[in-house]
């Protein structure tokens, strides 16, 4: 259920945007993005309520609040979380999944549950979506218990886009409408096993359409939403990224390129970073700039926004024709960020306590302090869950001898794997040198009935942040 906690006065854009580092009041679960002068992310507050924040020149509220879905029997204990916005609106969106009830855990999962409120970040919001697919959802879907995304929002102007399954595509919502407008289909979902990524901006919309076969290139595709007519259409070699590719409201647009293959067939793909325009409709790689196909993008102005691990997690920002007018610097344990030609903000997870960064670029960049988190060890050797009780504990330490302490985040996943999803997570957690920490949670009992029946005796445990396997340990229920 939606709760606003308080109302407050939407600042024109014009209004500038001072560069700044804030402290957030709890865990941060998403954001931030831009919204005018504002920034705007999603906190994590106590009895699992999703806060959402915002900060700029008259201060800081909480503008509204969702439920954090953890329901029993659901073995993803953290929603998935999305928020976005334009200069005067703004929306939140919140999901949870469940395993199949026919198949099972091992054939994936399904959005169970769903809920979007959007408005004006003066007010007042309204929820524009509320799906409970265990109580039975309205559409006819030909797989019933599915819900609409939630997890991939996009807000333009006053325009609220979502992926949404029962209407077979990406939908939009006039947000500024009288009454309750019927959602318009953009543009419909491809094949079964290839993927989209989609941007809405001005009349425009693009679509990225990424094939199930690796080395067929993608196919880039700006229209006129309005009327559903193609404007231009690129054949780009790009990964799948989310954050490969970005428009303006112009219908202009800045992807990462790789021409990886050489039995790609695509003859005109760059490797770097390239533009295309309504005017120029073919790719136009930007000078000097070299790999970036692990980096994120973010295009507005006539300015990309770049972020990379591979480049030293800085931030750099460019003109189409190659110059570098801004970087960032080091930034140690980035986050999820936004651009919007003027203003880049970004959250930073160091050792110290998480910040949010906002950095006006005609400005030196905030100082940050912290450094490099170094690995986390994993001290229990045998997972014992209390079939009783559905509880279990896992302690890992930060080594006394790192300088800067250590991040931790916990995966608990079952060996061999019976479940698509982790059985558990836990998010973020900084630790200090030599500091113990015990993560103690319950399973449901549908995965307590899974690991009897399938007869698990292992279990694969991360507790390191930046790790990609886990430990495997010996699984004793009782």
């Amino acid at each position: 259920m939606l709760l606003v906690l308080v109302a407050c006065c939407a600042v024109p854009w014009s209004a500038a945007a001072a560069t700044r580092v804030i402290r957030p009041e709890a865990a941060v679960v998403t954001g931030p993005v831009n919204a005018g002068p504002d920034v705007v992310w999603v906190e994590s507050r106590p009895n699992r309520r999703l806060v959402v924040r915002r900060d700029g020149p008259t201060g800081s509220a909480d503008i509204a609040s969702l439920p954090a879905y953890h329901r029993e029997g659901y073995p993803v204990p953290d929603s998935e979380v999305s928020v976005a916005a334009s200069s005067s609106y703004f929306a939140l969106g919140a999901q949870g999944d469940k395993c199949q009830p026919d198949k099972g855990c091992a054939s994936g999962s399904v959005t169970a549950f769903s809920e979007i409120v959007a408005g004006p970040l003066a007010g007042p919001l309204r929820s524009v979506v509320r799906c409970d697919a265990g109580r039975g959802y309205e559409c006819r879907y030909p797989r019933r218990g599915v819900c609409p995304f939630a997890d991939r929002l996009q807000v333009s102007d006053s325009l609220l886009g979502v992926d949404d399954l029962c209407a077979g595509g990406f939908v939009v919502r006039d947000l500024a409408a009288a009454g309750d407008p019927a959602p318009v289909l953009v543009t419909r979902f491809g094949p079964s096993g290839s993927r989209q990524t989609t941007r809405i901006a001005g009349p425009y919309a693009a679509v990225l359409d990424h094939p199930s076969f690796v080395f067929t290139p993608s196919t880039l595709t700006v229209f006129d939403r309005r009327t559903g007519d193609q404007v231009y259409r690129l054949d780009v070699q790009t990964s799948d990224y989310q954050q490969q590719f970005d428009m303006q409201s112009d219908g202009s647009v800045a992807v990462i390129t790789s021409n990886w293959s050489r039995t790609s067939g695509c003859q005109t793909c760059p490797t770097g970073v390239a533009w295309a325009s309504v005017a120029a409709p073919s790719l136009h790689p930007i000078p000097g700039l070299g790999l970036w196909d692990r980096a994120t993008l973010r295009f507005s102005a006539n300015r990309v926004a770049l972020q990379g691990s591979i480049r030293g997690g800085t931030f750099a920002i460019y003109t189409l024709d190659g110059t570098k007018i801004a970087d960032s610097g080091p930034i140690f344990g980035l986050g999820p960020w936004d651009f919007d030609g003027r203003t880049l903000a970004w959250w930073a997870v160091p050792c110290a306590p998480s910040s949010i960064g906002v950095w006006e670029i005609s400005t030196p960049a905030p100082p940050f302090q912290g450094a490099h988190c170094e690995h986390v060890g994993l001290i229990t050797k045998r997972l014992h869950i209390n079939t009783r009780t559905r509880v279990y504990s896992i302690t890992m330490q930060c080594e006394p001898t790192t300088p800067a302490g250590c991040l931790a985040a916990g995966v608990l996943d079952s060996h061999p794997a019976i479940n698509l999803m982790p059985l558990a997570r836990l998010l973020s957690r900084p630790l200090g040198p030599g500091a113990r920490y015990t993560w103690r949670g319950r399973l449901s009992r549908r995965q307590i009935q899974l690991l009897r029946r399938r007869h698990i005796r292992t279990a694969t445990v991360s507790v390191d942040a930046y790790a990609r396997s886990g430990q495997l340990l010996p699984l004793r229920l009782g």
